[in-house]
């Protein structure tokens, strides 16, 4: 594995904005996860996925980490790998059930009355948001005032 070329980045200084705003994002998210683990354990049994527990826990330390190591710019594109994963899965599990009206796949359906394309527009903005973003800083890395440029200069 050529680590140069992970932590390489030609990105401006201005991505340090879009570390922030994900990297703060996925900490509250995550410590929100783990704060509460019988809850994000109950909604993530209530949507359908199996060891709802475990992945609980498992998602709430990825989010927490990762945004850290975001926040950081440390290993950012390896950092992020698991957070885009962890967008697409929410987007799978909760918010096409909302878009179709019913269970999707291994998916329960939506909670709520509100369902259709208004309704998915609305749920998965944020979703949608930090899915780009995410995918934006593997593409980009992590700019000049991140810890993997200045490991970079050190080589």
């Amino acid at each position: 594995m050529n680590w140069r070329s992970i932590l390489r980045t030609d990105a401006p200084a201005a991505v340090l904005l879009v570390r922030l705003a994900v990297g703060f994002t996925f900490m509250v998210a995550g410590s929100s996860k783990l704060r509460d683990l019988s809850s994000t354990s109950g909604f993530f049994e209530g949507i359908g996925f199996p060891a709802p527990a475990e992945l609980a826990a498992m998602v709430g330390t990825f989010e927490l980490l990762g945004g850290m190591l975001v926040l950081l710019g440390l290993f950012t594109r390896i950092a992020v790998l698991p957070l885009i994963v962890i967008m697409i899965m929410a987007i799978l599990s909760t918010k096409i059930p909302t878009l179709v009206g019913g269970p999707f796949g291994p998916f329960a359906a939506p909670r709520g009355p509100n369902t259709g394309l208004a309704a998915f527009l609305t749920a998965s903005r944020l979703d949608f948001s930090m899915l780009m973003t995410t995918v934006f800083l593997l593409i980009t890395g992590a700019g000049p005032t991140s810890v993997d440029a200045k490991l970079v200069q050190r080589r």
